[in-house]
């Protein structure tokens, strides 16, 4: 339970009370015991949680490396095959003459290209962004007039400054290059969706509109490197996350379906007076999900057991102790450890792979 973390301060302060065996708790009588209760935390809650990621990524590059086609080559060729790959990449990012993604070659759109690539403007363009973030946020409830008329002349100053960047861009790299980055998709829909707010349209779908404007946070992911690898590492997670959550769900879909045939006249009251049981699926499902999420689950165990309770809480007199523990403690090992740890290691497989092509990483094996 302490593992956890789960009350684990209120078992410390028991422990700290504790006189001895029949007698009356004293405050802070024997103290030194939340040394042990520390070092107990750390050593098992913290650094055991940090093995068990560790082993189940491991696990997990070596179930990728037997999954992928070069599996038969030895070491060196690896490398090889990395760097190739490497160079590939660092090819396609290069800037080459206007045919193949360079700088144009008539004057008007070169100096418009040379324009909207210094790193000068970059930075503007960024220092407007967070200015129009923290101009967004700073709107509440009982503002004075004043400060609201203020704050529509700021986001009506930043759309404009947005919009004579995509007029330059667009000009620059003409349609077709620009809207062949996905990332210029999202930052063209978003500065579109501000025209009808400028020039004072009003319809079923400016609210809509304007909500989009939030998506300006999120051009500093295209700004900054480091932010668009954790991005896209979002991104090219969702596939492995779903197979991972749908283990989990798997997994709670036996123990819902063993707890309904072990504890079926398991029933107990919260203190806002729901009801939890083993009685049916959904309501195991129920329970299951207070339990994976660690939120008071031992109030759970010891429900199952058929504990009794002093006048503090504390569980008791227990009628069956084995069958509860083993299922409730390989529920908690096996859904909040190993799954979520393999969850963890899906996202830095994807996290590699993503700053390697953000140019931040030398090597797409982190684990390595």
């Amino acid at each position: 339970v302490i593992v956890t973390r789960d009350g684990w301060l209120e078992m410390a302060f028991q422990g700290m009370d504790a006189s001895g065996l029949d007698l009356q708790p004293q405050q802070n009588k024997n103290g030194w015991s939340a040394i042990y209760f520390l070092l107990f935390m750390i050593t098992l809650s913290f650094v055991w949680l940090a093995m068990i990621v560790a082993i189940v990524c491991e696990h997990y590059r070596k179930a990728s490396e037997l999954s992928t086609a070069n599996m038969a080559l030895t070491d060196e060729q690896k490398e090889w095959s990395e760097v190739l790959r490497m160079k590939r990449h660092s090819a396609k990012l290069a800037h080459l003459d206007d045919n193949e993604g360079g700088a144009p070659r008539f004057f008007v759109r070169k100096s418009a290209y040379s324009f909207v690539t210094d790193p000068r403007f970059e930075s503007f363009i960024i220092g407007c962004i967070v200015a129009n973030t923290v101009t967004m946020a700073s709107f509440h409830h009982g503002q004075p007039s004043a400060y609201g008329d203020i704050q529509r002349a700021g986001n009506a100053m930043f759309s404009w400054i947005f919009l004579f960047e995509l007029g330059l861009k667009l000009l620059a790299l003409f349609p077709a290059r620009y809207f062949a980055e996905p990332w210029n998709v999202f930052d063209f829909v978003v500065v579109m969706s501000s025209i009808p707010d400028l020039v004072g349209v009003d319809f079923v779908g400016t609210a809509i509109l304007r909500v989009m404007r939030l998506g300006r946070v999120l051009r500093l992911f295209r700004q900054a490197k480091g932010l668009r690898a954790v991005f896209n590492t979002c991104v090219k997670s969702i596939e492995s996350v779903f197979h991972v959550t749908f283990l989990i769900f798997m997994l709670m879909f036996v123990y819902a379906v063993l707890g309904m045939s072990l504890f079926e006249d398991y029933e107990t009251k919260t203190l806002t007076g729901r009801q939890e049981n083993f009685r049916d699926f959904g309501a195991s499902l129920a329970v299951l999900l207070r339990v994976i999420t660690r939120d008071n689950w031992k109030r759970t165990m010891f429900d199952t057991m058929e504990c009794d309770y002093d006048i503090d809480g504390v569980a008791a007199n227990c009628n069956r102790i084995i069958i509860p523990a083993l299922f409730f403690m390989s529920f908690i090992l096996m859904g909040s450890y190993v799954l979520v740890s393999l969850i963890i290691a899906a996202i830095l497989d994807k996290f590699t792979e993503a700053a390697v092509e953000e140019g931040l990483l030398s090597t797409a094996n982190i684990f390595t």
